[in-house]
């Protein structure tokens, strides 16, 4: 009924079976029942505690179908009534696969995420992170190039790094070329290596980064900033495997995994011909975005705290935790700089700080004040709602507005009037307007 993808074990017994469990993995266990079974519930218990990871799947007699529910809450995945259906079988069994794959990929991804996040400071609270981290996973041991893009700061050469520590590379080299730091006639050199003529006119090789990364991997940073030429002979080594180093020599293996970041636009960096086309098309296959940290909040909060506690490991500083006042300065800001930012700032900040909670005065006088500058005068919450009377939320608003200059103003509604900068004579009418159709209670 289930097919040869199955491989099935016959139990006469519940002691049988427990007793198979204790020495056998198992994805699924079907437990048929009989009406009046007192021990159904009880053997369902002692199944979920010998094999937490199968799927009990109970058989009931189709006119005891009332018990399900018990069995159910007892810990049974699913049922299936007696005299069975195949096609049921088949698609109810099916059903409770996928599920445990599900369960099983998620298990895997939160695995690597509290493996990881630690060491490079990449936390997953956000769902675009949580992308970051599925895609790392599922790429890590694709020998294809992987193209990381993201704006300066996000983090794209953490990424890259755990990429090669997830990979089978991992015991292998990792190799950064930073391209727009490298003038553009050496790049070539740097890259492939060399064949030169020494000061007794003996030649002297000068390793390039393919091979100082053989077995592992190499990350070309800012990949947009290659020359053409190099883009076209990294393209060929790449695909053929081979590459030849400038000067006099042979063939070289190219032995390498790419992982190329970038935080240009690549299609409108190819369109002004910064791009060698199949060059593109290669490390474009294989795409991990990364937004900057204002489009994903979430993530600020236990990013901070991250830094807070490495800070504090390191000596650098007492503090443990963030009071609510800096926490609300920190969602506020819209971090430019992104992580690499962030991770400065609170750097700083516990280098600063006297006590074990870090408060808004250390922070940097020019974030607090960019908040500040950029804080709206109101705000308006509306979550949740469908709709809203708009005639009745402008004279709430007025009325608080009114209210407030008042008290500022001490009463007098001349400087209330100065505050509002109205005159006094309309401050007097919006006053009697307001005050006339809404008294105060």
């Amino acid at each position: 009924m289930l097919g040869p993808a199955w491989h099935l074990e016959h139990a006469p017994d519940s002691a049988a079976a427990l007793s198979w469990l204790a020495a056998h993995p198992a994805d699924l266990v079907l437990v048929e029942t009989h009406p009046g079974d007192p021990i159904a519930a009880e053997l369902l218990g002692k199944l979920r505690r010998a094999r937490p990871e199968a799927d009990v799947l109970v058989l009931v007699p189709v006119g005891a179908v009332a018990r399900a529910g018990t069995l159910l809450r007892a810990g049974a995945a699913d049922f299936l009534t007696v005299p069975l259906s195949p096609d049921e079988v088949r698609a109810r069994i099916g059903r409770l696969r996928e599920l445990r794959l599900a369960r099983r990929r998620l298990e895997r991804l939160r695995a690597l995420v509290g493996q990881t996040a630690g060491q490079t400071g990449m936390v997953a609270e956000s769902p675009s992170m949580r992308v970051v981290w599925e895609r790392i996973e599922l790429f890590a041991n694709a020998e294809a190039p992987v193209l990381v893009r993201g704006e300066r700061g996000v983090g794209k050469q953490r990424v890259a790094r755990s990429l090669h520590e997830r990979s089978d590379r991992r015991t292998g080299p990792f190799v950064v070329l930073a391209a727009a730091e490298v003038p553009e006639d050496k790049i070539g050199p740097l890259l492939f290596g060399r064949t030169k003529r020494g000061f007794a006119g003996a030649p002297e090789r000068e390793i390039g980064c393919i091979e100082r990364a053989a077995g592992g991997t190499l990350v070309v940073k800012d990949v947009e900033r290659l020359p053409l030429a190099v883009q076209a002979r990294l393209r060929d080594a790449l695909e053929l495997g081979v590459f030849r180093p400038g000067g006099a020599g042979g063939e070289l293996t190219a032995d390498v995994r790419l992982v190329a970041t970038t935080s240009a636009d690549v299609d409108e960096a190819a369109k002004c011909g910064q791009f060698d086309r199949d060059f593109l098309c290669l490390i474009k296959g294989l795409e991990i975005p990364v937004a900057p940290l204002r489009e994903r909040r979430q993530d600020i909060l236990p990013l901070a705290q991250h830094f807070l506690s490495v800070a504090r490991t390191e000596g650098a500083g007492r503090a443990v935790r963030l009071e609510p006042s800096t926490s609300r300065i920190l969602l506020a800001y819209d971090w430019p700089g992104n992580v690499a930012e962030l991770r400065r700032v609170i750097e700083g900040a516990a280098a600063v700080c006297p006590g074990e909670a870090l408060r808004p005065e250390d922070l940097p006088h020019s974030l607090r004040e960019r908040v500040r500058r950029g804080q709206p005068p109101f705000v308006l919450h509306l979550e949740g709602c469908n709709e809203v009377d708009f005639h009745q939320l402008v004279e709430s608003f007025q009325r608080e507005l009114l209210e407030w200059a008042l008290r500022h103003a001490g009463g007098q509604q001349t400087k209330a009037a100065e505050i509002l900068h109205i005159p006094r004579t309309t401050l007097q009418s919006k006053l009697w307007k307001t005050f006339k159709k809404h008294p105060a209670a």
